[in-house]
């Protein structure tokens, strides 16, 4: 039995000094390159650290004035490290009401934070970083793998080629390009470069893009580009329009071309390393751009070419100066999720440069329920800052498959937009087809809004929604519970996301 005074000592211990509480240390090989790694190596050279080689719960009365170093073991913390954390090949679990001042080496390792806990920064080696850990003698001995020398040139996707898009402007576009890793390094700075063929402009679009890691998870990213835009890409992803518009004739979006060079501060949401229950990836963007209006081209679509007769709206053509602040949000619980976006651009006045400042505010929640029914909720706000309207190339629409199937596609237009989309999904277990599996029972309601600044703002407008989605083929009846003839349409779409 542990005396009392015994139990003392140790206490004293732990709140005094750690580095008497084990004579094993840890001895590290390769992985020089890696932040992480020189992160440990100087909590190494320190000495002020307490050892952990089996796995633990620190209690919320643990508390640590020097380093806290995991080896090989999984580790819950309670309590309060006043220093640094390393881990190397195991896992540190941050419980809610925890506290670890210093920050937190990831070596080849998962970290897990409470968004109820306080934590510095976590820097992580790559995903995939091998770690051996072996007992020797005096402690532990870590060889950290470096990463394989990467080649200089390498060609995403097939062999360089981008996906192929379609739309009623462009035609087919068909894009190329190479990423050249300057340093030979998966963590190092990266330059992409692009080309696109626009078929039905008979036109040639391309561009350049440069990343440059920082440290501490920070990226410099600059971009110089002549590019075709769309402000509509949050109704229909790039695949699903491209098919829509292809096969049934609906394209969603419109479009202009922008000659832009951008400078963005961006620290990337975590991946790999550590999954937290709240994460957010703020940015900072300056950027230059020469906007101008496109015309309608003459395509086609197999089935009902209607919708690529659709007029392309005009933009307000001309140069724009602007800084953008903005994060990124996601957030993880056990049967929930959410993923959403802020930001709020400020636009600099000049000769022939307007002067706006406006906000966009979008996010998804899904949520698993019971018998694997799903629940789901989406948003999208944005408007001006002040009483002046914004040019045109800051619009958007809602109407048409995606928004509010009973009108059609981009009937309200404008700089003030709101849209909130509820929908609730059964599986329908009962009924196997022949290799495209059970659909999926959907009932859907979508609500919002949008009007140019210096009209009235409109009533919303709403649809009512039952259908089936079978893989991607998603079908539905809509009605709009809000007008007497409640007279139903028929939507049918491609769905390549939830």
């Amino acid at each position: 039995m542990i005396s009392l005074a015994k139990l003392l000592l140790l206490a004293a211990a732990l709140c005094v000094g750690p580095a008497a509480l084990s004579a094993q240390t840890l001895q590290v090989e390769g992985g020089a390159e890696y932040r992480a790694v020189q992160l440990l190596r100087e909590m190494l050279l320190r000495e002020q650290y307490l050892l952990l080689s089996r796995d633990t719960v620190l209690p919320a009365d643990f508390r640590t004035t020097g380093d806290l170093l995991v080896v090989d073991a999984d580790v819950r913390v309670e309590g309060q490290v006043e220093g640094r954390v390393a881990v190397v090949g195991g896992a540190l679990f941050v419980r809610p009401g925890a506290r670890i001042a210093g920050s937190i080496a990831a070596v080849g390792s998962g970290v897990y934070p409470s968004g109820l806990a306080e934590v510095g920064q976590i820097v992580a080696t790559p995903a995939g970083t091998a770690v051996e850990v072996v007992a020797v003698p005096d402690g532990f001995l870590a060889r950290v793998a470096s990463p394989p020398r990467q080649p200089f040139l390498l060609l995403p996707g097939a062999y360089g080629v981008r996906l192929p898009t379609y739309d009623r402007v462009h035609g087919i576009t068909l894009a190329w390009g190479p990423q050249l890793r300057l340093l030979r390094r998966p963590d190092g700075p990266t330059l992409d470069l692009w080309g696109a063929y626009r078929s039905a402009r008979e036109a040639v679009d391309g561009g350049a893009r440069l990343d440059v890691p920082l440290g501490e998870g920070i990226h410099a990213v600059g971009e110089v580009a002549r590019a075709t835009l769309t402000n509509e890409q949050w109704i229909r992803g790039d695949l699903t329009n491209t098919l829509a518009a292809a096969f049934l004739g609906t394209d969603y979006r419109d479009y202009f071309q922008s000659d832009y060079a951008a400078l963005t501060l961006v620290r990337p949401l975590p991946s790999g390393a550590f999954a937290p229950e709240l994460a957010l990836a703020p940015r900072l963007t300056l950027r230059a751009s020469r906007d101008r209006s496109l015309p309608l081209s003459q395509t086609w679509s197999l089935f009902g070419g209607e919708g690529m007769r659709r007029e392309n709206a005009a933009i307000d053509d001309g140069e724009i100066l602007s800084l953008t602040a903005g994060t990124e949000l996601a957030w993880e619980g056990t049967n929930s999720a959410f993923r959403g976006d802020f930001l709020v651009e400020r636009a600099f006045a000049g000769t022939d440069r307007p002067d706006f400042t406006r906000w966009i505010a979008e996010g998804r929640w899904d949520l698993a329920a019971l018998w694997n029914h799903q629940v789901s909720l989406a948003a999208r706000a944005m408007g001006p800052l002040g009483d002046g309207p914004l040019p045109r190339q800051r619009w958007s629409f809602i109407g048409g498959t995606g928004t509010l199937p009973t009108f059609a596609i981009g009937d309200f237009r404008g700089d003030n937009l709101i849209f909130v989309q509820s929908s609730y999904a059964v599986p329908l277990t009962f009924i196997e087809l022949p290799f495209l599996g059970s659909p999926v029972l959907r009932a859907v309601h979508a609500a919002g809004a949008a009007w140019p600044s210096g009209s009235p703002g409109p009533d919303w407008e709403q649809n009512l929604g039952l259908g089936l989605r079978i893989m991607l083929l998603d079908a539905a009846v809509y009605v709009d519970p809000a007008r007497g003839s409640r007279r139903p349409v028929l939507s049918i779409g491609l769905v390549l996301t939830p």
